[in-house]
Order: C-alpha cells, then structure tokens, then sequence
C-alpha cells in the first residue's frame, strides 16, 4: 500500500473540498429561498467574475444535478478550495449552491471549517 503523503505532496491542482451538507431547518429553509433567482444569479455571476470556475453536472447515483464552485489560484500558496450544491435541476442546484454560500456560511468559506453537518443528496 502506497504511503500516505503529507499536505506538501500534494499536487498544485488538488483542491480541498468544502464540507457543507445541510441540516432539516436549513433545507427547509432552502425551500422558500430566491424562489425567482435573482439573488442566485447575481451570487454565482459574481463570484465567477471574481475568478472563480463553476462546473455543473448530472449526478446520476442520486439522481440528481450537482453545481460546484472553485475558488481562485491564489499568489499567496493558499490552496483552491471547492464548494458544491445539489437539486433536483441546475437551476436548484445553483440555489442550493448560493444559499449555502450567501446563508449557511455568510459569504465566508472559511465558516464551513467549525461546522457539524449532515449528510443527504441534496444539499
């Protein structure tokens, strides 16, 4: 069994991954958020135009649509880190993904590190 490397071997195009599931009062929550998604829109455009690379896709294991973001390449060496979203269609994906980044952790990343979450397909 290959030995387990530490963070400096590391490739330059791995990414971490945020963990950011959502509890019952937050789905519930998801479900009566930017039902016209203006504040959708406008949160993943920014965040695009700010450099930040958006990929969705089918998840056919949950029979789902998955929408991620990733962050920037940063001068400073700080690593990319990667956020995503799931709904039942890309449009809920993207509510789900700008919820979580707007709502759940407050337009700051670096929230998600100190939470206890759940785990669902959706979310």
């Amino acid at each position: 069994m290959p030995k387990k490397g530490s963070e400096k071997d590391r490739f330059s195009w791995e990414v971490d991954f945020i963990r950011c599931e959502l509890h019952k009062a937050n789905k519930e929550a998801l479900a009566k958020y930017d039902l016209e998604l203006e504040a959708t829109f406008d949160t993943i455009t920014r965040l695009v135009s700010d450099g930040y690379k958006l990929s969705v896709s089918s998840d056919k294991i949950h029979n789902c649509v998955g929408a991620y973001l990733t962050s920037p390449k940063s001068d400073s060496g700080a690593r990319q880190r990667c956020m995503g979203g799931r709904g039942p269609d890309v449009f809920g994906a993207l509510r789900c993904l700008a919820f979580k980044h707007n709502i759940v952790l407050g337009g700051d990343w670096a929230n998600a590190q100190s939470a206890d979450w759940e785990n669902d397909a959706w979310g």
